[in-house]
């Protein structure tokens, strides 16, 4: 695996002695591993630290399994101690884990460790050392975070350790004095930017890991403006926006008809536009450093005709001034109006708004940019409202109430995110038509949604909502293909009758719901990432389910002979009201739980590979009956709760691999006899109590219970045995030492004295046993004895504070002092005086989080139960912000929001637009201004300080059309003036030839059918997707430039010259739809996949 980090090629190696096939995956994190569980025995050497420059990652997924396999890592640029033969591999299930010294020692060559027959995967592995000492754990650096331009003879710092040398670097500036020391003398360099400052400290042990301070060299470039740059003469209150800096002025200036009305000053103002021509918006942002440069936007004020009364489309007294919106015009049908059209109509705009309606009746009527349905619009006869134009938008809240199908012509369609429609008919796309959804439709007519040819292309963008109450969804039915992968989208099979469930692009939907009534049926293996709802009947018709998210069963799932797999990267809820069956069921997660809201049966096979499987309180069964009692094949994860297997068979070692979310606490059980039936068994993670005792057994006393928890077992559907050996794995039991005196007990409830049954046999290692016991019934309860003839301790309760602030330090936390030995752990900190004793202090550390104090008592008999005492460490992270990740131009009214903390304030900033409402509380509202790239961020603060921000991207989306033949770099060439620039997409409309005169770049470009764009001998950079449906001529190799992550190559085009193509970076898809023609040839950069 070829990976590492921008400065370093750090590979990883596997070869695998044992192997269930599928697919690994392999990364490299350059943070500190951290010590946890070190030092550790590895064949009698103790490895004692971890190389801080970062770890390796190995992830499972498909099915893939391995128990042993042989590793090497190569350690390019590592320094924290010298790569030598006794440098060790240790690994971990997760970060969450202990370090480990799994498998064997191959002693290392050059830069590369090695290590034989590890058996943990999924796995984290990182290199270590066997020195015996402590690596350096640097201060926070302390000086200035924000200076200005050319200030010299600043100084930094961090806390002194006797014997350290400090190395430090420097981004934006040089150092002047004191390289080595702890602290440094520095001059700032004359540019405005983000600089830093960084450290690294060496104790002679090894080097810590670094110590980074951003630092702002004031004045600060400008942020790009946002704002609406097409804009309808007479238009009011326009938003245009930049990313404010705190203490930062911004004054604003424009050029052409344009009043700013408000904000002047700030970062956002408001603009009244005049008359139809072009603008030009600047702002000079600065503070007490200066002014930095003029940041600019163009805009382009264009005519719009609005409605004056009720009336027909070709009278001029319906029309504000007079004048019948013709193809040329852009049209608005205003509120509480009803326009009438009585012949074809094309029209370039056109917005109906709340309350108006449109009535196109039988004609024909083309709309050739965007569509903003508000109101209504009326008509009848299929095919007769036809949507054209190149990239244009579709969006509002409205009602599409016309009779005939919807049809889409030409260009390809943006669905706004603000959109929330309702078309009562049908959609159909015309051949290779690509129609991106963002916002909310709902398909109502009888044949649903589809495209003419295989080209055509339904996407559902993220949050993308999709409802189709019709016999087609793309290509089943029709044709086309549907992408429904994208986060957060959401696809609805709502007719009343049966449907085929579509395969899409990848098999993968995001959350998809069955709904309406009868049957839906899949067609393909299917993969959810997100959550599948069921309320009419799901037939998998025998293909398999890979589900990410929850599952949500109100209807039928008829489970066939496939599997469903749970695989998601968080917690995922199975709810279940009225068919709780699967046939074969696949637990397989890295991280979180399943939990049960429900009972749930498994038929066939129930696999438990990776993960937990959460009970809460409801039963997972295996098997439906003695005659089909199912298979258990579990590799790792624990069920919490109640597992009831159906049994069949004697001298066969049932496994229940039940337990806690801490550890798994196996129960197998081999029937002497049997009478068939089944039997629910459960761990409950509490103290079993000591009724009963003492007790002898044979030779052997118990006197005490271990206190971790009891194991319940309870039988169904007649089955009995009195005679059956028992197993139990005691992994994690520590309130006393298992050993050969540990014992199985038994009662028959918690209300019961403890008794032996059966006849003991010596523990093996954490495995406890049992034999030929007696118990007629196999309704009972066992816990793990042991002979110590003493008391364990009482449960403490820990004093000190709940709540605290970041490097807080001396915070004092105690339990009674009754001279026992107290074992103390802290998270989120660490202990700075006391352990082993009754009372610590403990110095907060520098990250908020939900931090912890456990402390566990021993004495002479053993160790208590844990005392446990969680504390905020503030200010706590802030959560991801929820809301909308693409959205319309100028759309307001956006809710964004965070999980709310108490008694904290929370500042929000918008890129891109302006807070509406909400400031300082957890949920706010955003007015969104023109095309672009805008975020929100959020700083979430309390009496402690504040959090770091949290920031989610917004895309704000727009395109320019070439309006004419003529150069790339003059106005007149495009529709309103504007030249596309880097962060722009442009589109060379039919019939128009574009000539490129310089090196330019561009985001995402499209040459329609019989355009051309000449870009003679210059670079030209594309950043996003390529759509060559037309001509692109180069006379020069390597100059047309295919950059992007993961962006697409499309159309039906040709590129001449006889010259080189040269995909540069970011893996590249070339569409189903693409049929291409390349002249010369294809270079395709180091690294690169092209699919």
């Amino acid at each position: 695996y070829p990976i590492g980090t921008m400065s370093y090629y750090r590979p990883l190696t596997v070869n695998f002695n044992s192997l269930t096939n599928g697919s690994l995956i392999a990364g490299f994190n350059p943070s500190a591993p951290g010590t946890s569980g070190l030092p550790v025995d590895d064949a009698g050497v103790s490895i004692v630290n971890t190389f801080v420059e970062g770890y390796w990652e190995l992830a499972r997924a498909n099915s893939l399994n391995s128990s042993d396999y042989n590793i090497d890592l190569t350690g390019n640029g590592f320094t924290t101690f010298p790569i030598i033969d006794a440098t060790r591999i240790v690994s971990r299930s997760s970060s969450g884990s202990d370090w480990t010294a799994s498998g064997t020692h191959i002693a290392a060559v050059g830069n590369t460790a090695s290590r034989n027959n590890v058996n943990i995967l999924t796995a984290e592995l990182a290199l270590a050392d066997t020195t015996n000492c402590s690596i350096p754990v640097t201060s926070a650096i302390s000086g200035p975070v924000s200076v200005c331009t050319g200030t010299t003879g600043t100084s930094y710092s961090v806390i002194h350790t006797p014997g350290s040398t400090y190395t430090w670097t420097v981004a934006g500036g040089s150092i002047t004095s004191s390289q080595g020391l702890n602290f440094i003398f520095m001059d700032w360099g004359p540019t405005g930017m983000v600089g830093s400052v960084e450290v690294v400290e060496d104790n002679g042990c090894g080097l810590g890991a670094p110590v980074l301070l951003d630092v702002d060299i004031n004045p600060v470039p400008t942020s790009s403006i946002s704002g609406n740059i097409a804009v309808a003469s007479g238009a009011s209150g326009e938003i245009y926006t930049l990313a404010a800096i705190p203490g930062y002025t911004y004054t604003w200036s424009i050029v052409g008809d344009g009043t700013i009305t408000s904000g002047q000053g700030t970062g956002s103002i408001s603009v009244d536009w005049g008359v139809a021509g072009t603008a030009l918006i600047s702002v000079v942002g600065g503070n007490g450093c200066g002014s930095a440069a003029p940041e600019e936007l163009g805009v382009d004020v264009f005519d719009i005709i609005v409605s004056a009364q009720t009336g027909n489309w070709n009278i001029p007294a319906t029309w504000v001034g007079g004048v019948v919106p013709t193809a040329a015009t852009s049209a608005r049908i205003a509120a509480g109006h009803t326009v009438t059209t009585t012949a074809t109509r094309t029209i370039n705009n056109l917005i109906i708004d709340a309350t108006a309606v449109l009535n196109s009746a039988n004609f024909y009527f083309y709309i050739n940019g965007n569509y903003t349905l508000n109101g209504e619009h009326q008509g009848s006869a299929d095919y007769r409202v036809r949507l054209n134009g190149l990239g244009s938008t579709i969006d509002g809240t409205g009602v599409y109430n016309h009779t005939g199908i919807l049809y889409i012509g030409t260009g390809n369609k943006i669905i706004a995110s603000t959109a929330d429609l309702t078309i009562n008919d049908a959609l159909r796309l015309n051949d290779n038509i690509r129609v991106t959804n963002y916002g909310r439709i709902a398909l109502i007519g009888y044949w649903g949604l589809w495209g003419d040819n295989l080209g055509a292309t339904w996407i559902n963008a993220e949050n993308s909502y999709l409802y189709v109450d019709g016999v087609r969804l793309m290509n089943n039915g029709g044709n086309g293909s549907l992408t429904a992968s994208a986060t957060g989208n959401t696809v609805v099979y709502a007719r009343a009758n049966n449907m085929l469930v579509e395969t899409p692009t990848g098999n993968t939907y995001h959350n998809l719901t069955i709904a309406g009534t009868f049957t839906k049926t899949m067609q393909a293996d299917l993969s959810i990432t997100g959550d599948l709802t069921i309320s009419s009947t799901l037939n998998a018709n025998n293909f398999d389910l890979d589900l990410g998210g929850d599952w949500t069963n109100n209807g039928y799932f008829t489970e066939g002979t496939g599997t469903v797999s749970f695989n998601g990267s968080s917690d995922q809820s199975l709810s279940i009201v009225a068919d709780p069956l699967f046939n074969n069921l696949t637990i397989d997660k890295n991280s979180g739980t399943v939990v049960l809201n429900d009972d749930v049966q498994v038929g066939n096979t129930l696999s438990l590979l990776n993960g937990n499987v959460n009970a809460n309180g409801s039963i997972l069964t295996l098997g439906t009956s003695t005659a089909s009692t199912g298979t258990l094949s579990h590799f790792s994860g624990t069920i919490l709760g109640m597992f009831e297997r159906w049994v069949n068979t004697t001298g066969l070692s049932y496994e229940f691999p039940v337990g806690s979310a801490a550890n798994l606490h196996e129960m197998l059980i081999n029937f002497g006899n049997l009478t068939n039936g089944s039997i629910v068994t459960e761990f409950i993670s509490a103290a079993p109590g000591n009724a009963g005792l003492p007790l002898t057994d044979g030779a052997g006393t118990v006197n005490n219970i271990f206190t971790e928890g009891y194991w319940s077992t309870t039988r169904q559907n007649g089955m009995a045995s009195t005679d059956y050996n028992l197993d139990i794995i005691a992994d994690g039991f520590t309130s006393f030492t298992i050993d050969t005196s540990t014992r199985i007990v038994e009662r028959l409830n918690s209300a019961s004295d403890w008794t032996v049954k059966g006849t003991h046999v010596n523990a093996v290692g954490n495995n406890v046993k049992r034999v030929n016991i007696n118990t007629s019934t196999l309704t009972s309860e066992f816990a793990l004895g042991d002979p110590s003839l003493c008391t364990l301790p009482d449960d403490q309760l820990i004093s000190g504070a709940s709540s605290v602030c970041k490097d807080a330090t001396g915070s004092a936390y105690s339990v009674i002092d009754l001279g026992n030995t107290y074992t103390w752990t802290v998270t989120g900190g660490s202990i700075a005086s006391g352990q082993g004793n009754s009372s610590i202090t403990v110095d907060w550390g520098s990250t908020g989080m939900l931090g912890e104090v456990r402390m566990v008592e021993t004495n002479v008999c053993g160790s208590g139960n844990p005392a446990v005492l969680d504390v905020s460490v503030s200010p706590l992270p802030t959560s991801i912000i929820t809301g909308k990740t693409a959205v319309a131009e100028n759309s307001g009214g956006e809710q964004y929001s965070v999980l709310p903390n108490v008694d904290y304030t929370y500042t929000w900033s918008i890129t891109g637009g302006s807070v509406a409402s909400g400031q300082d509380s957890d949920i706010i509202t955003v007015d969104w201004g023109s095309a672009g790239v805008g975020d929100v961020t959020v700083v979430a603060s309390n009496v402690c300080g504040a959090a770091d921000p949290e920031t989610l991207p917004v895309s704000i989306y727009d395109v320019i059309v070439s309006a004419q033949t003529g150069n790339w770099n003059v106005g007149t060439t495009w529709v309103g003036g504007v030249v596309p620039g880097t962060a722009n997409s442009a589109v060379i409309d039919d019939g128009h030839t574009v000539t490129v005169t310089s090196n330019d770049d561009i985001t995402n470009i499209t040459i329609n059918a019989t355009a051309t764009l000449n870009t003679q001998g210059f670079i030209f950079n594309i950043y996003g997707d390529y759509n060559l449906n037309g001509i692109h001529s180069s006379t020069t190799s390597d100059r047309v430039r295919l950059y992007g992550l993961d962006t697409y190559i499309d159309g039906a085009g040709s590129f001449t010259g006889n010259r080189r193509l040269y995909i540069v970076a970011g893996n590249k898809v070339i569409t189903p739809t693409a049929n291409l023609t390349l002249s010369g040839s294809l270079r395709i950069n180091s690294n690169l996949i092209v699919t």
